[in-house]
């Protein structure tokens, strides 16, 4: 007899198998990662269990630029950069959570255990999502895990030169070429007058009106400004504004005619910026002229763009090609947004140093270019001149306290007199833009003539040029002294006219 009952069972699980058999063969796929809108490799994939998504810890570390390691004595991995620090320890549910900057401590509570997969630590992707702040979705079609960094909206304030920025609404990932056809004619070489000298540096254009945006150190000290464009044409420009501690300064092309420039139009904040992004490099490095080159993202770490202020900032580091001159020119990501301003060059690192955008609102918030402006750009650039002697009298000292007449002794006063004539050409050129400062740097070239005299000296009577008399060994001493005080003088009197003495970091020594 036929048994209905047993075939209607038959029937019912062969339909469960067809249901079912899907959803196994696509959990036997491996999850992807699309972290803000750009795949996410990991030599190890992303696993579920129990319905709980995990991801290597080496990934997250890569992500977010944090440096790891692994500490068997405690059997702990710990990820930390600037900011946080994170101890796991695997089949733990607890997690470490430290912040460096203001030294609290917290323990947080795992949906589910570490665990080790395939030799890497797996943690819990939606703990990784709380700490960073990552929004993330789910792709269950795909097996894709979609997260995505916080965008803030950019500051909508605009100056009485500076329309207010507007938001990206098209905001679409480009190739190379879209960008470069999108941002270089927008890109300038900023042309530096200075006595007979011609020097070069980049900038960009950042509004219709002919604002360009440089570095500080490519602007301040010089006695002529000029804007080349792309097409050939060439306009003199003015300071807007200045600040020294973000290397960072806001130029105006002298134009009367009314025209509009090509401008970059978008820029973005550091917190879009992530280790492995794909950004351009626009400049004028070395012998090249409207260089464009690509490169990634190594880190965001931070340091002193100048040593006379006490002040570390974040900093894009790259490695697209820069080079000398190509101070100013601006970094940008695939969506043509103008990520920073390069600033330095590790020549043998083969790296670049960019001030992330955000700095850009700090110059806004400061004064157009006046007194105190330009008395701090001086102080700025004699910090380091001021560095470069002391370097200098370091090295005469160590040929005095050598054997008299010995090569060691030599060697160390030669040294010295090459740092004091090398340095002689910066302050000898750096023309201040308010009559209050213009003696300044003449007043400090005079002290470094009077050292090139009294160098020279020794090492003439040392190598037989000269005869030494202690007489004029004084003289020549005493004319450092002098010309020293004077400068002092006259340092001090133009700090308590400009009034902000107090803002410096220390006394210049």
């Amino acid at each position: 007899m036929f048994n209905y009952k047993f075939f209607s069972l038959f029937i019912l699980l062969l339909m469960l198998s067809f249901v079912f058999l899907p959803i196994e063969v696509s959990a036997s796929q491996p999850i992807r990662i699309i972290f803000n809108d750009r795949h996410f490799d990991t030599d190890v994939p992303p696993v579920s269990r129990n319905g709980i998504a995990f991801i290597p810890a080496k990934a997250v570390a890569r992500a977010f630029g944090m440096d790891i390691r692994f500490f068997p004595k405690y059997n702990s991995l710990s990820l930390w950069n600037n900011n946080i620090a994170i101890t796991v320890f695997p089949r733990h549910d607890t997690v470490f959570l430290s912040n460096i900057a203001d030294g609290s401590n917290k323990e947080i509570r795992l949906t589910a255990p570490v665990f080790i997969y395939r030799g890497r630590t797996m943690i819990p992707l939606r703990f990784v999502a709380e700490i960073f702040d990552l929004s993330v979705s789910w792709l269950s079609a795909s097996r894709t895990i979609i997260m995505s960094s916080p965008r803030p909206a950019l500051p909508s304030r605009g100056t009485a030169y500076l329309p207010p920025a507007q938001p990206n609404l098209e905001r679409r990932r480009m190739t190379s070429e879209e960008v470069t056809t999108l941002v270089e004619p927008a890109t300038v070489q900023i042309q530096l007058h200075m006595h007979k000298d011609i020097l070069r540096g980049s900038g960009f254009i950042i509004a219709s009106n002919g604002l360009v945006l440089t570095n500080a150190h490519v602007v301040r000290g010089v006695e002529n400004l000029y804007i080349k464009l792309k097409t050939g044409e060439r306009f003199p420009a003015q300071i807007i504004k200045i600040n020294n501690r973000s290397d960072l300064a806001l130029l105006r092309i002298v134009d009367d005619t009314g025209r509009t420039f090509p401008y970059i139009r978008h820029r973005a904040y550091q917190s879009s910026v992530f280790t492995g992004d794909t950004v351009i490099s626009f400049g004028n490095p070395g012998s090249h002229r409207w260089f464009v080159s690509e490169g990634v993202v190594t880190r965001i770490s931070g340091l002193n763009l100048a040593p006379a202020w006490a002040k570390d900032y974040p900093l894009i580091i790259h490695n697209a090609y820069t080079d000398t001159g190509s101070s100013g020119g601006v970094l940008v990501n695939l969506y043509g947004e103008w990520i920073g301003v390069n600033a330095l060059t590790a020549v043998n690192e083969e790296l670049g140093y960019a001030v992330p955008a955000d700095f850009f609102y700090e110059l806004l918030e400061g004064n157009y270019f006046g007194l105190n402006c330009d008395w701090e750009s001086l102080w700025t650039e004699s910090f380091m001149w001021t560095r470069e002697v002391k370097r200098s009298k370091d090295a005469f000292d160590k040929g005095l306290n050598a054997s008299n007449g010995s090569q060691e002794q030599a060697n160390a006063w030669r040294e010295s007199l090459a740092i004091i004539e090398n340095i002689r050409f910066f302050p000898s050129m750096y023309v201040s833009l308010f009559p209050e400062l213009f003696h300044l740097p003449r007043l400090f070239v005079s002290a470094i003539d009077a050292r090139i005299v009294y160098y020279s000296y020794h090492i003439n009577t040392l190598e037989g040029r000269a005869v030494w008399k202690q007489d004029e060994r004084d003289r020549l001493w005493n004319n450092i002294e002098l010309a020293v005080n004077e400068y002092n003088k006259e340092f001090h009197r133009v700090s308590l006219l400009v009034g902000n003495q107090s803002a410096y970091k220390a006394e210049l020594p």
